[in-house]
């Protein structure tokens, strides 16, 4: 019945003030009407509700799987670091930009502070003006909290992993090889799992590769028709920095 709410208690009264914002189809009943409906689900007293029939949490902060532009080259925001900042793709233009809230959002500043492209794979690091969270999005606006990161030992061949990236969306394959390289220029790229298909385009680098809630790569490219990605426990090796899961 709800989209969103939020609770407070006020200790002079003994009351519990519910703030809640209902879901489509009975957000045009009357606020009494949607009184009625929600004491009946509460067994608790002395709860005042207050309807909104607009969102009432606006996201301002710094998550992962949103746009990201730096020198006019779109890409998608991996995983958050525990030194402040979110990865991206090394071969993204590694100058200062802007990181793109979803749905219209804020639009503010991130700062290049460092990248590898070689022996660990392919990351990129910002840090950004606004707060970090470990959640990532898996569609437009959507969030999913990061609980753990994947080993390297534990991505084998025929496993199945999902990428979120701001031009295709939710992608889902198995896993092909688990070590591959490309090169990238004239540098080599190396430790790259590759997948079955080609499914990601211009902008989706960068973005989260993850199973579930566990966090496991960043996505690079793609040869040989099959995208490929970053191994996310190569992190600390490549840029001394561990991915986010508070």
């Amino acid at each position: 019945m709800l989209r969103e709410f939020s609770t407070e208690f006020t200790v002079q009264t003994g009351t519990v003030e519910a703030l809640v914002y209902p879901v489509a189809s009975i957000i045009a009943l009357s606020d009494a009407k949607l009184t009625s409906l929600l004491s009946g689900l509460v067994s608790v007293e002395d709860v005042v509700y207050e309807i909104h029939r607009l969102p009432m949490v606006e996201y301002d902060h710094t998550y992962d799987g949103a746009k990201v532009v730096m020198s006019g080259e779109r890409c998608t925001s991996g995983f958050t670091v525990n030194q402040n900042g979110v990865l991206t793709a090394g071969h993204c233009n590694g100058n200062n930009g802007n990181y793109y809230e979803p749905a219209g959002g804020a639009v503010y500043p991130i700062t290049h502070v460092g990248e590898h492209m070689g022996t660990w794979g392919d990351f990129q690091w910002h840090t950004t003006t606004h707060a970090e969270y470990d959640d990532f999005y898996v569609d437009n606006t959507l969030l999913r909290d990061v609980s753990s990161v994947q080993p390297v030992a534990g991505i084998v061949v025929g496993a199945t992993y999902c990428r979120y990236g701001r031009t295709t969306g939710l992608q889902c394959d198995t896993v092909y090889k688990t070590s591959t390289t490309r090169y990238e220029g004239w540098t080599l790229i190396k430790k790259l799992v590759k997948m079955d298909h080609d499914e990601a385009e211009g902008g989706d680098s960068g973005g989260p590769w993850f199973i579930g809630s566990v966090a496991a790569g960043i996505h690079s490219g793609e040869t040989s028709n099959k995208d490929q990605w970053s191994k996310a426990g190569y992190v600390d090796e490549a840029l001394g920095v561990l991915i986010d899961t508070y």
